[in-house]
């Protein structure tokens, strides 16, 4: 990467998962909880 590069990671549900049954579902039922946990480690060389 250049000098003021960067890059972008998005976490996000299966975007075409209500067309398609056999994907892990993004709707969220009364009554149902939504708990997501996103973790990232970098490793950086000589670090």
């Amino acid at each position: 990467y250049k000098a003021y590069s960067g890059f972008c990671l998005e976490p996000q549900v299966w975007p075409d998962a209500p067309n398609r049954p056999y994907f892990p579902q993004a709707t969220l039922w009364p009554g149902q909880i939504y708990h997501h946990v996103t973790e990232y480690r970098f490793r950086l060389p000589g670090a």
